[in-house]
């Protein structure tokens, strides 16, 4: 995801938000994010990374070069390239950006499953065990295990009162770590 923007932009600004939750969520999954900062004096640029709390790199002082290489004639301007750099969306902004970095990841999981699957692999197997019933945690849990289905994964919850025991936990957490039909878990308390 490329977002070329200035210090100066109040659009840019407003997309800032946006893109640092794509960022946190999906930086270990495989989406970079770079800022490219344009039509702006350095330390402006500077001064609005730290005020907006920009965590993801940036290229400043780009001069015309990159506005010109895809054709950006105003900003806020995002890309959302593919792994082989192509371009898969233009001039995305908010929701729809988005909701178009997720559609993209998803696609991009359920190919990678789909290419394990055709070449004799299992279908990958998430166990996720949820300890108590606080909305918060519930609808964490439920989402990752929906995610897994999307994605071609196979599921299983596994829900404990919050009197669970240590044990009885553990005990579980053992059994799933032997089971050979379960590749992975996650355990929500």
């Amino acid at each position: 995801l490329v977002d070329f923007w200035a210090s100066w932009c109040g659009p840019c600004r407003s997309e800032s938000p946006h893109i640092a939750e794509l960022y946190n969520t999906y930086k270990d999954k495989g989406l970079t994010v770079l800022g490219v900062a344009v039509w702006d004096k350095p330390e402006n640029t500077k001064k609005a990374i730290k005020e907006l709390n920009i965590d993801w790199p940036q290229i400043i002082d780009t001069g015309m070069t990159p506005m010109d290489l895809y054709g950006v004639k105003g900003i806020p301007f995002i890309l959302l390239f593919g792994p082989d750099g192509t371009i898969i969306a233009r001039d995305l902004r908010g929701e729809g950006m988005k909701n178009k970095v997720a559609e993209v990841l998803k696609q991009e999981i359920a190919a990678e499953v789909a290419e394990i699957v055709a070449h004799g692999g299992k279908r990958p197997h998430l166990a996720a065990i949820l300890v108590g019933h606080d909305g918060g945690s519930e609808t964490y849990v439920a989402a990752k295990v929906k995610a897994c289905e999307v994605c071609g994964f196979k599921s299983s919850l596994i829900r404990y009162e919050s009197d669970v025991t240590e044990d009885e936990l553990l005990a579980k957490v053992r059994e799933l770590n032997e089971d050979d039909d379960v590749d992975g878990f996650i355990v929500q308390l």
